[in-house]
């Protein structure tokens, strides 16, 4: 639901108000119910500082309340040989974590994703990605502009770093006009930032879409690892330069890869395209009713919700279905 009805203390979780009559539970039992999507995670990269050259290597996590490993980075991030399980002698354990398993934002990419096994889980799988944001007050004295999300509210600790490009759109994805960031943004917010430019291109007004080309996440490798159980999708491709290789997919209730670019729900991916899917074996997924039914499934859609065609140079081979 959209509504927590348990609230997290350290020490346990305790129901909302009087008219929730779950008891109080210490904490190791029915984490599943909680959905702490940006509150409960096992790893939080916050990026404050600016992180480089990240490693998460045999780590196991059991009964995380939201995200696995989510956050920012300025590029390189390596995760080898991580578990997602379920509480062990719990018979009524249901998901692992109840949110994303591996959710990378605003990051120059680099991003390699090796050897895992994680299982049941309420969210995504692996998702790795940029946003577009929307331009809210422009100075052309000093060439500034602000920006904040326009539809969910995103937020990013380091929105960019000086001599990185951004590039203008209007909703139908048509460009405007590129820039270069003349200096470190600066954060009213995690959720506003004012942007200095070498310049302004010609056109850009507020209400238009800003992104970052260089903090998009470029650069992606998912390779040799295993999938299993989740009601949404398994990877969610919205970058450049990604190899999704040697995966097995297992009871993925949506898509097992979802390749995406579109601006008529959360803004994600700048960018799209140069992708190779190649020698993974899918198993029992892609089966919802409320879902595609594609296995690999490709979303394109401006912010009218028209389809359209911008994702480009994707090649799929090898593959291996074992459906039921």
């Amino acid at each position: 639901t959209k509504t927590n009805n348990f609230v997290y203390h350290e020490g346990s979780f305790i129901a909302k108000s009087p008219r929730d009559t779950s008891r109080p539970f210490e904490p190791g039992n029915h984490v599943w119910l909680l959905h702490h999507n940006n509150a409960g995670f096992g790893v939080l990269i916050d990026n404050e500082d600016g992180n480089s050259d990240l490693s998460f290597e045999d780590l196991d996590f059991v009964n995380i309340p939201g995200m696995v490993i989510a956050g920012e980075v300025n590029r390189g991030i390596h995760v080898n040989r991580v578990k997602l399980r379920l509480a062990p002698d719990d018979p009524l354990a249901f998901f692992a974590a109840s949110s994303d398993g591996i959710h990378i934002n605003g990051n120059g990419g680099d991003v390699v994703i090796e050897n895992c096994d994680l299982g049941p889980n309420g969210d995504d799988k692996i998702t790795n990605k940029g946003n577009y944001w929307a331009v809210t007050a422009i100075d052309l004295v000093t060439n500034k502009i602000t920006v904040e999300p326009p539809a969910k509210k995103s937020n990013l600790n380091r929105w960019g770093e000086s001599g990185q490009q951004v590039i203008f759109i209007r909703g139908d994805f048509t460009v405007i006009g590129t820039s270069t960031l003349a200096s470190d943004p600066f954060r009213h917010t995690s959720k506003r930032h004012v942007l200095e430019l070498s310049e302004i291109p010609r056109g850009v007004t507020t209400g238009v879409l800003v992104g970052n080309i260089d903090n998009a996440g470029a650069r992606m490798v998912v390779r040799n690892n295993v999938l299993r159980d989740t009601r949404a999708q398994g990877i969610l491709v919205q970058t450049r330069h990604v190899v999704v290789e040697g995966n097995t997919f297992e009871g993925i209730v949506g898509p097992a890869v979802k390749v995406a670019l579109s601006l008529n729900d959360w803004y994600e991916s700048v960018a799209t395209g140069n992708i190779l899917i190649r020698g993974n074996t899918f198993r029992r997924s892609s089966l919802s009713l409320r879902k595609s039914h594609e296995l690999i499934h490709f979303d394109q859609r401006n912010d009218g919700g028209e389809v359209v065609s911008v994702i480009d140079g994707v090649r799929i081979e090898g593959n291996q279905i074992e459906q039921e």
